[in-house]
């Protein structure tokens, strides 16, 4: 994961938080909390590619970047929170082997 700078993050973190108390005032399920964030990020992505808000053409070059960090982002959250989560219950319940 890039660790950015800490002026960036302050900047950043900002509107993350603005957008994420969003979700957690109106989130009432899975499916919800699911459809809300893929249709955020999506949204996020088509910004970043439209052509009329980057003002150049498409290119693959973009899109690849972007789903790297989508994949990199999400092997992330595995490994700082899903495997911890995941220990914890091995712990509490036994494992599977």
């Amino acid at each position: 994961m890039p660790y950015i700078k800490t002026d960036s993050r302050k900047y950043l973190d900002e509107q993350i938080d603005q957008l994420a108390a969003k979700f957690i005032d109106k989130i009432t399920s899975n499916d919800t909390l699911c459809g809300e964030l893929n249709y955020t990020i999506f949204r996020i992505v088509d910004t970043l590619t439209n052509t009329k808000f980057i003002g150049a053409e498409r290119r693959y070059a973009r899109f690849n970047a972007i789903i790297g960090s989508l994949e990199c982002c999400k092997q992330e959250i595995y490994r700082r929170m899903v495997a911890p989560y995941e220990d914890e219950k091995i712990i509490e319940n036994g494992d599977v082997i």
